[in-house]
């Protein structure tokens, strides 16, 4: 004898544990691997809570990592990233950008290459032009930015 339909969605129902497989995540998480063998869904148990949640120290120069929705964590260490503002340029002549308090170097660390701008300092002005005052606290590396009208001394 074959068993009807109500008979069947019965026997799954007392047999079966529901597992992770169709379960969705909330916003700011992702779901784990191996998800149809976790059972008991729920957030906690089938989702890992990403980065994109977390919020950076305030008072410091922390901001959340570009891949932070990719990525598991809830404290700083895991999620967050230095800004360049506190950042030591390392080449003579190159100073901070202007957005060094927006910008990093990425998971991988501040550099020269993400954080630094070329100074005026290593700009040389022709003819009846002279470098502007502190050279090497300004960033740039044309006539336009880095020369007034005089003679340089």
């Amino acid at each position: 004898m074959t068993p009807d339909a109500a008979e069947v969605l019965l026997a799954e129902g007392a047999c079966c544990e529901a597992t992770c497989g169709g379960f969705q995540c909330p916003s700011g998480w992702k779901a784990r691997s191996a998800a149809n063998e976790i059972v008991q869904p729920s957030p906690d148990i089938c989702c890992y809570r990403t980065c994109e949640l977390h919020v950076c120290d305030a008072g410091s120069d922390l901001t959340l990592r570009g891949d932070a929705a990719l990525v598991a964590g809830t404290t700083d260490d895991d999620c967050c990233v230095s800004t360049c503002s506190t950042y030591s340029c390392s080449q003579k002549g190159y100073i901070l950008r202007l957005d060094a308090g927006e910008i990093t170097g990425g998971v991988g660390g501040n550099s020269d290459a993400a954080c630094c701008a070329k100074s005026c300092a290593l700009f040389r002005c022709a003819g009846r032009f002279k470098q502007v005052d502190n050279p090497a606290e300004v960033v740039g590396d044309t006539a336009e930015v880095c020369c007034t009208a005089g003679v340089d001394s």
